[in-house]
């Protein structure tokens, strides 16, 4: 075992001033947004998007149910209440179960929006 020198009081004392004003420095964040992409189709093809989305994508979308594990985790750890889970894309409104998606999220406790072209909101009849 290696032999340490022993701290100083002065130094202990600016070692536990560092340490506290660190701390303050360092603030927890909290959860307050959960973004799901939850497909990465499109039902456009707009020239300033920034996403790689095609109307059919060779990668599936996530199922709900492979989501909802990720969810009720959250809210094993924090009030679901304070957080919005936002459901994006591609274009969330191409998945025949958004709605139930939506409900499943509000069924434990989340509040839940999306980011969409709108395109699609007069055909999901939630």
């Amino acid at each position: 075992m290696m032999n340490l020198p022993r701290l100083s009081f002065i130094n202990k004392l600016k070692l536990t001033y560092v340490s506290v004003q660190y701390a303050k420095r360092t603030k927890k964040h909290m959860l307050q947004q959960l973004f799901w992409e939850c497909t990465l189709r499109c039902n456009l093809n707009c020239l300033h998007c920034g996403s790689d989305c095609r109307a059919v994508s060779e990668t599936r979308d996530m199922p709900l149910e492979d989501f909802l594990p990720v969810l009720d985790d959250v809210r094993s750890k924090m009030d679901p209440n304070g957080i919005l889970v936002i459901t994006t894309g591609g274009e969330p409104l191409v998945r025949k179960d958004i709605c139930e998606c939506g409900k499943a999220i509000r069924k434990r406790g989340f509040h839940w929006g999306m980011v969409s072209n709108g395109m699609l909101l007069d055909a999901i009849g939630c």
